[in-house]
């Protein structure tokens, strides 16, 4: 009889057990609410026009719902989103098998995402981040489901599902919609299909677009017929006016439209009440000063014109921003170059701080040590005891190592557009990078201790 550990799913079972006893222990049971959870906590669900007029997506409002259904406690909010998140892990195993991973590789790729920190760090905060990230993870098991040379409609079907609710959760998370046709069609050319007609990869990366775009699209038409606006939430002006609001200027004023020159000037004699000193224009100041030209600035000066018409209030900060950047384009250049960097410094930080990094960290080091103690092998090192030998290797480490930079890529693309970015945007973006650390680790350890890998791939 095989002993227990030789089941994979002894692992995925036990696993998740031991993350929330460390949970528990360390107090991360406990809900806090951050300052933006009133916006979910009192969505308001009176009427299908409201419901889509908010500056909110519905669906983590609609999941706090659920869990207030199902229980009442301090920790029920984190508890689910520990079951979001050890669910996606299993998500990614899936999908990776289903790619043509081994269950020794795929087995930390999966647990390497169960110790992440969205969920170590984020998972206690009533907030979308954590659930948001869950689900970006499931829509990338189902993508490496849906791409793989067998083909799975459960991948095709969930990659369409998840990557859907990942933006309803957090709007953040659109770039999804863009990524998984294009990384499909580097994957496909390069890795997955090197010699495959391009007809067959183009018919691929259409219905990829499809399964993204057409949700999308009928959302935002749907929303256009209630309330007169296309797109997915009224928000994105609330964004972007945190950046460009910081760039206006009195000399600017005269420049603008008619139509906007109340608003900026309001603007400006709001910034003149809150003492704050406007003139630096450094990445930390701006940082800093974010929220206060959004929620103190921005939008109390649109209220005044729009009362809480959301909608209204969310075109005339978009319109402003655009004449701001259009009138300052170096400034607003050297803003997203200083954002960029930024967000390369967070990537790095996060990903090497990831207790799912530190994790795979620390077998690495055993394994190198247990190396080191049985001394150099007696002959050169042979690949073809493994299965597939080198080459299984180089396709499970493409595969992830890709789709996590990717990933990584668009995601920062896309928020240093609008806000800053800061440890809780760039954890959505350095979220599969440790799986892909893992992977290396796991190829390492299997040269070290082949029985072992062996073992669980029977």
């Amino acid at each position: 009889m095989r002993p227990l550990w030789r089941f994979p799913a002894a692992w995925l079972i036990a696993i998740p057990i031991l993350v929330l006893a460390l949970l528990a222990l360390s107090g991360r049971l406990t809900a806090e609410y951050p300052p933006d959870s009133s916006g979910y906590t009192g969505f308001d669900w009176s009427t299908p026009p409201r419901i889509v007029s908010q500056i909110r997506t519905f669906f983590y409002p609609l999941f706090l719902k659920t869990v207030g259904l199902l229980g009442t406690g301090p920790a029920a909010i984190p508890l689910a989103h520990w079951a979001a998140a050890m669910l996606s892990s299993w998500a990614v195993y899936w999908g990776l098998g289903k790619a043509g991973y081994r269950r020794w590789t795929v087995l930390w790729c999966a647990v390497s995402l169960m110790f992440g920190r969205s969920l170590i760090d984020l998972g206690m905060l009533v907030a979308p981040d954590s659930l948001a990230i869950s689900l970006a993870v499931a829509s990338a098991g189902c993508f490496f489901a849906a791409i793989s040379p067998s083909g799975s409609r459960l991948g095709w079907v969930g990659l369409a599902l998840f990557t859907f609710l990942a933006y309803q959760a957090r709007p953040s998370y659109l770039f999804l919609i863009p990524l998984w046709p294009l990384l499909c069609a580097i994957l496909d050319r390069f890795l997955l299909r090197r010699g495959g007609s391009p007809r067959d990869r183009l018919r691929r990366i259409g219905w990829m677009l499809a399964a993204t775009a057409i949700p999308f699209a009928l959302f935002c038409s749907l929303r256009w017929m209630l309330v007169g606006h296309w797109g997915l939430v009224s928000f994105g002006g609330y964004n972007i006016i945190g950046v460009a609001g910081q760039l206006l200027e009195p000399a600017l004023i005269e420049e603008l439209p008619p139509d906007l020159q109340t608003l900026a000037r309001a603007m400006l004699d709001r910034r003149a009440e809150l003492g704050i000193d406007w003139q630096r224009s450094d990445f930390a100041a701006m940082e800093l000063r974010f929220n206060s030209a959004v929620w103190q600035v921005a939008v109390p000066a649109a209220e005044k014109l729009h009362g809480t018409d959301a909608t209204a209030v969310n075109r005339d900060l978009s319109r402003l921003s655009r004449e701001i950047i259009w009138h300052r384009p170096g400034a607003y250049l050297r803003w997203l170059l200083l954002n960029l960097n930024h967000a390369r410094q967070q990537i790095l930080v996060l990903t090497l701080m990831d207790k799912g990094t530190v994790l795979a960290g620390g077998l690495f080091l055993l394994a190198l040590a247990a190396a080191f103690l049985k001394g150099a092998p007696a002959g050169s090192e042979s690949a073809e005891g493994l299965p597939n030998g080198s080459r299984q290797r180089f396709h499970e480490t493409h595969l992830l190592f890709w789709s996590a930079a990717c990933f990584a890529l668009a995601k920062t693309l896309l928020v240093i557009l609008v806000e800053p970015a800061n440890d809780r945007y760039m954890t959505g973006a350095m979220v599969l990078l440790p799986a892909a650390i893992a992977t290396a680790v796991a190829h390492y350890v299997e040269r070290v201790f082949p029985s072992a890998a062996a073992a669980l791939d029977e």
